[in-house]
């Protein structure tokens, strides 16, 4: 009964520090130069707003799609904290291609940077798989030229990527099936110096259970000053998608490095609080 008592106490008071949500269309133009509208949903810490403008984080949903409701926790986290955010409509059921999302991803940035009360120097981006490879493409040169009229993420959280793809990537490897076209070769080569923070799983089906994957992966950076400005921190004993709020397992075909198995995802809801601790003292220490 306490425990109860504590849950519903901390929801309260999570919902009180966080405004009513916004969702929101933003213009943006495809990868064919065709004019599209994104929806994002921005939502603000409560209470009488300041003269100071506010960190803001664009947070990124996983292969599951918008549906599946992942990203409000982190949304509902960081408004408690002061943080403005806003979650990107990648798309809203199952996976869809990558390579489509980055448009979006910078529509949104572009979006916070022109809002009065925000600070356009401290926005950052954090993404869950699917959403943490948009993360770490959106601090590459290539696509903040392309995409950022002008505005770039001051830094990156990715959260359980599947670093034997992001390996692949910076060797500029044949993905085959997987590459993304709209991409250039070597699009991983230069990234704006932005720090970058991937938090991985130890036990993670996609990277055959290799808890160095993701620290291999910053070993091949070839952009020195970003392999310096990135850090691992790696859950021991936790899986993809712990944060999902339920057990479940499914056959993934780029699970086991692309060979296809089945990837578990096991709720963790102490890995979870650990995530959310670890994403704060990142975001307080690299936007401040």
């Amino acid at each position: 009964m306490k425990s109860l008592v504590f849950l519903a106490m901390a929801l309260t008071f999570a919902l009180a520090a966080q405004a009513a949500p916004e969702m929101t269309s933003i213009p943006f133009t495809n990868w064919s130069g065709q004019p599209e509208q994104v929806e994002v949903r921005i939502s603000k810490p409560s209470g009488v707003p300041g003269q100071e403008k506010k960190a803001a984080v664009v947070v990124l949903h996983h292969g599951g799609g918008w549906d599946a409701q992942t990203t409000q926790q982190y949304a509902a986290w960081l408004n408690q904290h002061g943080y403005i955010t806003a979650e990107t409509v990648m798309f809203k059921g199952r996976s869809q291609p990558g390579h489509l999302h980055i448009p979006k991803v910078f529509a949104t940035l572009n979006h916070l940077a022109r809002m009065p009360d925000v600070d356009a120097s401290k926005i950052a981006v954090m993404g869950l798989s699917a959403g943490a490879f948009q993360s770490i493409y959106a601090i590459s040169e290539w696509a903040t030229e392309k995409y950022g009229e002008g505005h770039r993420f001051a830094a990156a959280v990715a959260f359980y990527p599947s670093c034997w793809i992001v390996k692949k990537l910076l060797q500029n490897n044949d993905m085959g099936r997987f590459k993304n076209p709209q991409f250039p070769d070597h699009f991983l080569s230069k990234f704006t110096g932005a720090p970058l923070t991937l938090l991985a799983a130890g036990q993670d089906d996609y990277d055959s259970r290799k808890p160095r994957m993701c620290a291999e992966a910053v070993e091949l950076m070839p952009d020195a000053r970003q392999k310096t400005r990135t850090q691992v921190h790696v859950f021991e004993n936790a899986t993809h998608g712990w944060d999902h709020g339920h057990t479940y397992s499914f056959h993934e075909p780029l699970a086991c490095e692309g060979r296809g198995c089945t990837n578990t995802n096991r709720s963790d809801p102490v890995t979870t609080a650990a995530g959310k601790a670890l994403l704060l003292s990142t975001l307080r220490e690299q936007l401040k």
